[in-house]
């Protein structure tokens, strides 16, 4: 398959350029500043260097599209223009490509921050959103590009992603993750709930592959999907569990907090793709 990975400069996307190309994919990994180091050497992967937030792609022409591309309101460099043009133009841009050269699939990534506050203890896709913030609201806008669009797609909605890199300080389990590796006292909210909001770029990478080799592509999927890890587990056992693992010295602090615990409902993901991602514990412990 030749595969466009926009994005390809950020955590994510050289994580899953790194993987795709390992599968013997032609990779066409599109990048719109310098180029970072963390790309591993491979035939075939091949690097173009374009900005959809300004212009129009014309080539090559590509089976898939994964987009990776997103700017994010964590980040105090970003401003409100930043994430428009990230979050819609540039989508706006490869859906155009994808409609004109009759692209078969584009896997958009998106965030479980279009859900804004959330109030229920299940949260499946059907879940209204309310009070976004700006990643969410441009996220969702460029969701409604894509349902508007004649495309076929796939729209992930992410929770906290795990990257293999080593520098990278998010989501916050990878923070949980570093301080107690060094021994650094942690806080530890809800600690009594349930929690699955995670997922890595391996189990990214499995859920594309399982596209690719079933051949779903094929098919008109056109639809969302929460993607996160499989069977909750107890915050202070996950805690535990790292803590265990480093032999650390760490303070398990627990604090009080007002925000609203979750269940991200993977089910339409499993029934409708027949995908099962890891569980929250497998994927933890691959990545400590």
């Amino acid at each position: 398959m030749k595969i466009l990975i926009t994005g390809a400069n950020g955590e994510l996307g050289s994580d899953l350029v790194n993987f795709m190309a390992k599968n013997k994919h032609k990779i066409f990994a599109s990048y719109r500043n310098n180029r970072n180091n963390r790309f591993k050497k491979n035939k075939n992967l091949i690097f173009v260097k374009h900005d959809f937030c300004k212009k129009l792609f014309k080539k090559p022409k590509v089976d898939i599209i994964i987009n990776c591309i997103a700017a994010h309101s964590f980040s105090k460099k970003n401003k409100i223009a930043d994430l428009i043009n990230s979050n819609i133009v540039s989508l706006k841009n490869i859906i155009k490509y994808a409609e004109e050269n009759k692209i078969k699939l584009i896997i958009n990534l998106s965030t479980i921050s279009i859900y804004g506050r959330i109030d229920n203890l299940n949260l499946t896709e059907k879940y209204v959103p309310k009070d976004q913030d700006n990643l969410g609201l441009t996220k969702f806008y460029g969701e409604q590009l894509l349902s508007n669009s004649y495309v076929n797609y796939v729209n992930l909605r992410l929770p906290g992603v795990l990257t293999t890199s080593k520098n990278y300080k998010r989501p916050w389990l990878k923070t949980i993750i570093q301080k107690i590796k060094n021994n650094k006292n942690v806080n530890v909210y809800n600690y009594k709930k349930n929690f699955n909001g995670v997922i890595d770029t391996y189990e990214i990478n499995r859920f594309i592959n399982h596209l690719i080799e079933k051949k779903l592509y094929k098919k008109k999927i056109c639809t969302t999907f929460n993607l996160s890890a499989l069977k909750p587990i107890c915050m202070i056992d996950l805690v535990k569990m790292i803590k265990k693992y480093y032999l650390s010295s760490s303070k398990i602090m627990i604090e009080k907090n007002s925000m609203n615990n979750y269940i991200i409902n993977n089910n339409k993901v499993c029934n409708k793709l027949k995908f099962f991602p890891s569980t929250t514990l497998d994927t933890v412990e691959r990545n400590l």
